[in-house]
């Protein structure tokens, strides 16, 4: 479908104030300000009056400046040279030489492909769209799409950073709100009033804030553990984050991705109880191998006492006996069989085949979210 005479009138009356500002020796920047539009359509308009004759070109340098102008603008966006040499209407080689120009003159300020592949892997994170990239950063959408295409190939993407959806947003608004009113301390009542919503969506609130604070506490450990060398004080941090994650695991709201940052605190501190819980932890998430390495290190460890060494070597075994029946369930070997070789009792057998038909659903929904991805070729 063709322009409306309405909007050939609106860009013939843009051309026309782009032509007198022109010759009155205003500059592209200086023109796109006062017309409030992007440089590169000051430059496609400049070109349109030139080729129609309203516009003179005092000699082929200028011709040249003006080219390299419009390259700069487009390569800064993270445009291509393919791109690039199609908009402006040169050969790819000759983009290529006039951006190896205005390098050589340290007028163009354009990243590296890797400091872009970068970015577009952090605000993909983010769970950015590739036009919110394209506002933020001046990576073009196509670049985007290329940048994320390579990642995923390196396995730094997974294709499932999507964009956040208007419901999540919406919760993600109301949850900044509701840490507010906690700062402010408010009632759950007076929340609710407030913001016009259920005592359980206050609840739910709170719960995601809890859950948010523990992540960043973790975040904060593993970064501490990397530079750890027995320091006294971050010794003390570690034992705050431990006693929080204990009270967190009562309240049943320890995510199996804590298990790295709690490992890294428990070792650290090198206490029996802390080695005892991370543990446990490993139990609940079916980590049984993880636990067993781990209890063979601690097994004997000298400054543990002859109880808490028998302790951990119970653990170990359970352990031993869980995984061994585990590996059964997978070959559906028959109750009897299982309970008689690794010793499982049946009330143990019966968690474990709630645990391995959990984790058997949960394979099979990423799976298949893998292969619906692939199969609609999503641009993530």
């Amino acid at each position: 479908m063709g322009l409306s005479l309405e909007q050939r009138k609106i860009i013939e009356e843009r051309r026309n104030e782009v032509e007198i500002r022109t010759k009155a020796g205003e500059t592209i920047e200086q023109i796109a300000t006062a017309l409030n539009i992007t440089e590169g359509l000051v430059s496609k308009d400049r070109t349109f009056l030139r080729k129609n004759g309203r516009l003179e070109i005092e000699n082929i340098e200028e011709k040249v400046q003006e080219q390299m102008q419009q390259i700069k603008i487009l390569a800064e966006a993270g445009k291509t040279e393919q791109e690039i040499a199609k908009e402006v209407g040169l050969s790819k080689a000759s983009v290529g030489k006039y951006k190896k120009r205005l390098r050589d003159e340290s007028n163009l300020n354009i990243l590296s492909s890797e400091q872009k592949q970068q970015i577009v892997e952090e605000e993909t994170k983010a769970r950015k769209t590739a036009k919110q990239i394209e506002k933020e950063t001046g990576i073009s959408k196509t670049a985007t799409v290329r940048y994320r295409k390579k990642l995923r190939e390196q396995g730094k993407l997974t294709g499932k950073e999507k964009p956040e959806t208007q419901g999540e947003k919406q919760i993600k608004r109301r949850t900044k709100k509701i840490k507010k009113m906690i700062e402010d301390e408010k009632t759950n009542k007076e929340m609710e009033e407030e913001l016009g919503v259920s005592k359980s969506t206050i609840i739910r609130g709170k719960r995601i804030l809890r859950e948010q604070e523990i992540a960043q506490l973790s975040e904060r450990v593993k970064k501490l553990y990397e530079n750890f060398y027995g320091q006294d004080d971050t010794i003390e941090k570690f034992e705050e984050y431990l006693t929080l994650c204990k009270e967190r695991y009562e309240q049943k709201m320890i995510d199996e991705k804590d298990l790295i940052a709690i490992k890294c605190a428990a070792i650290s501190t090198q206490r029996y109880e802390n080695i005892a819980f991370y543990l446990k932890l490993c139990i609940r998430f079916n980590q049984f191998e993880e636990a067993i390495r781990l209890a063979h290190d601690y097994i004997n460890y000298e400054t543990f006492s002859q109880e808490e060494k028998e302790k951990i070597k119970k653990s170990k075994e359970e352990c031993q006996k869980y995984l061994k029946a585990i590996n059964m369930i997978k070959q559906k070997i028959n109750n009897e069989q299982i309970m008689k070789i690794s010793g499982v009792s049946k009330v143990e057998l019966a968690i474990l085949k709630k645990k391995a038909k959990e984790q058997d659903d949960k394979d099979k929904k990423i799976e298949g979210k893998e292969e619906n991805d692939n199969s609609e070729e999503l641009s993530l």
